[in-house]
Formats: C-alpha cells, structure tokens, sequence
C-alpha cells in the first residue's frame, strides 16, 4: 500500500509543479491579399495573450505565425525553413458569427525564401509562389511563441488550404525580387 501512495504524491507532486502549457489548437479563418502584404485570420482555442504570467519569468519576446512552403515539418526556432510566411500577430475582435471560446488572431506578412540561415530574405514573386504551391492541398502553419527564459512555445499545426492561397495572387503583375542591404533600407525615402 505505500508504494502505491508514494508514486502518488510524487505524480500529484510533480504535476503541480509543471510549467507545462497545454497545446493551442488553431483553425483558419481566411487570408486576403492587402497592400503590399498578405494578411491571414485565425482562431485560437487558448487566449495567447494570458497564456503566460505577465511577471518578468515568463515575458514574451515574440509572438508569430509561420508557414512552411515546403514539405519542412520543423517549426523549431533553431531550424531555418528555405520558404515561408511569417509574421507577428495581434489580436483582433471577434466576428459577429464566430464561434464562442475562440480567440481571434491576425497577421500581415508577405512569402520569403532564403539561402542563407535566414541571414537576408527575398520575396517569392508571385509566378514563383504559383508554382511552388501546384499540386499541394494546404500549408502547414504554427504559432510560435519566444518566452524569456523558457522553452519556446508551439501550437498544433494549422492547415491553410493551398487554393485559397492562389485566389488571392495577383496575376499580370511581376513583382521583383527585392534585396536590400542594410545601408539601402535606411537611405529609403
């Protein structure tokens, strides 16, 4: 009977003290094309802005959504994906129709590729990211939250449907790869 008891306390124990976050689950709203960005809608079953105490231990330091255009299922911070979407989200007010519980999310970002550890990025002009997205039925995308002194934070894998992705591409307009140094962008008008 005691053993029983000891591994008892000791899970109760260790439960208790667990800093353990539970895992968001995410579902697609919508995406649009906006001036010179996409911006993507979502939903969240967990409210990511009281997700962690708002003491200094738990701060966070960054909060985005990321999507990977290739068949790269490692969202970790460390991992650099070659093609993607990503940017900082905020919260938005909910739609009237909207589900109850659900938290609601925007993000205005636009789709990159890089070569070179995510040292410099260019754009994915518009033919480029048609082809990349042929013959793919969704886009995985990840919440990623960056905590001071913790472990990073992951949501579930959301899945944004390819096709509603093609509708919002311009077509007829070339948009050129934009690389700029950090010289160029300061001296911009």
């Amino acid at each position: 009977m005691r053993a029983p008891l000891g591994i008892l306390i000791v899970s109760t124990l260790a439960t208790g003290c667990s800093n353990a976050k539970p895992v968001a689950n995410l579902e697609f709203a919508e995406i649009t094309k906006v001036p010179r960005a996409y911006e993507i809608e979502f939903s969240s079953d967990l409210n990511f802005d009281t997700l962690f105490a708002p003491g200094a231990e738990e701060k966070i330091v960054a909060r985005r959504l990321i999507c990977a255009l290739d068949d790269d299922p490692d969202f970790s911070v460390k991992h650099t994906l070659k093609r993607y979407f990503r940017g900082k989200f905020a919260a938005v007010p909910a739609p009237p129709a909207g589900p109850p519980g659900q938290f609601h999310y925007s993000v205005k970002s636009d789709f990159y590729q890089t070569d070179d550890e995510d040292r410099s990025r260019q754009h994915i002009t518009n033919e480029a990211l048609i082809k990349i997205l042929t013959g793919k039925a969704a886009v995985p995308c990840r919440v990623v939250l960056t905590v001071y002194v913790k472990q990073p934070y992951y949501s579930a894998a959301m899945r944004v449907p390819v096709q509603g992705i093609l509708k919002q591409i311009p077509t007829g307009r070339h948009r050129p790869i934009l690389r700029r140094t950090y010289q160029e962008q300061l001296d911009k008008p």
